[in-house]
């Protein structure tokens, strides 16, 4: 009798720890299909080789049609299937932490993922590592003992350009004030100096050179144009002196656009962007307000990220870093950059 209910008992906890691991199951395959967008589904009916998982930040302007050209590009060219996820920034690195546990979970080949210098995100990179999936990093560089690859802009070489495009078009004299996305202010730290931010290293080592040019305020703010806006017209109160603002982000430069108009502070000020956003190009193309914006080849990037899986897991060894080059577009090329832009597109419809 005490073995029939010994047996009874065991056969209850089974069934329900079955029922569980099918649940779990079911949720992954789920979530999975739910929120990715398959960007490489051979239509040949040709099985795929390889099968990544890329999580990517749905409002970082990087992952334009280009970056998603250049991902296919190399996908089809290695027969690779990538699912891309589209995480909300608001909820950003939660979210992404579970979706590094589905895709480590599904025994992906890879993972190519918009990362941030977060303990807990070095974490389940390590874990994937230790399973055999080797990972590429976009957006920040992590350490070397978790990722194979880093893919992108190197943010030294980037305050560089920035602070020569300043230099240069304040002629050498003025006081730059820097809007830059909440996205690169790390966890725990309210400003961003000289030491934690190569970006702003490298603005300050190209000011060094001029005895009239200086970087006064670094401001963080959420993307878009309202928000944008409050923080120029803070400065614009604040910091009557400045006369150079330098904006990290596309939408935001649109904000920042609104507010000198609005205070007829146009010609007082030189105003340069980061990114190929339209109306930033448009403005630029009208040889007012906005003097320059500094570009990158997003298309380069989704093909190094995925070239770079294929590389390590075909040879056992890639490059640690993959530098994408930047480019100053003003109103001297601002037409040949759109007419380029506007042909790759028409090339890859």
């Amino acid at each position: 009798m005490y073995n029939k209910k010994i047996i009874y008992v065991l056969t209850i906890v089974s069934g329900i720890i079955l029922l569980i691991a099918l649940g779990a199951g079911f949720y992954v395959s789920t979530e999975i299909n739910k929120t990715s967008e398959a960007l490489s589904l051979y239509r040949d009916n040709k099985e795929a080789g390889y099968h990544i998982m890329m999580f990517l930040d749905k409002s970082n302007q990087m992952y334009s049609d280009a970056f998603r050209a250049g991902v296919n590009e190399v996908a089809k060219e290695h027969n690779i299937a990538v699912e891309l996820i589209s995480i909300d920034r608001s909820n950003y690195i939660e979210e992404l932490l579970d979706r590094l546990d589905l895709a480590m979970y599904a025994k992906v080949d890879g993972i190519i993922v918009h990362a941030y210098l977060d303990e807990r995100i070095i974490g389940k990179i390590e874990q994937a590592k230790d399973m055999g999936i080797p990972v590429v990093t976009l957006n920040e560089d992590l350490p070397l003992r978790s990722r194979i690859t880093y893919v992108g802009i190197n943010r030294y070489n980037m305050g560089l350009v920035v602070g020569e495009t300043i230099a240069k078009k304040t002629g050498g004299s003025g006081k730059l004030a820097v809007i830059e996305q909440k996205g690169f202010l790390r966890k725990g730290e309210q400003n961003i100096t000289k030491k934690t931010d190569l970006m702003i290293q490298g603005i300050n080592d190209v000011f060094e050179r001029y005895d009239d040019l200086s970087l006064e305020v670094v401001r963080y703010i959420e993307r878009g144009v309202l928000r944008a806006g409050t923080v120029a017209t803070e400065i614009l109160q604040e910091y009557p002196s400045i006369n150079a603002i330098y904006s990290t982000d596309g939408q935001s430069t649109l904000g920042i656009v609104q507010v000198l108009i609005d205070n007829n502070r146009v010609k007082d000020f030189v105003l340069v962007s980061f990114g190929d956003n339209e109306g930033v190009l448009h403005y630029i193309g009208k040889g007012d307000i906005i003097e320059a914006t500094i570009v990158t080849d997003y298309k380069e990037i989704g093909k190094s990220a995925v070239r770079a899986f294929y590389e390590y897991k075909t040879t056992g060894v890639a490059k640690s870093h993959v530098n994408v080059p930047m480019q100053v577009v003003d109103e001297n090329n601002v037409e040949s950059y759109m007419k380029e832009k506007s042909e790759a597109y028409e090339k890859n419809e």
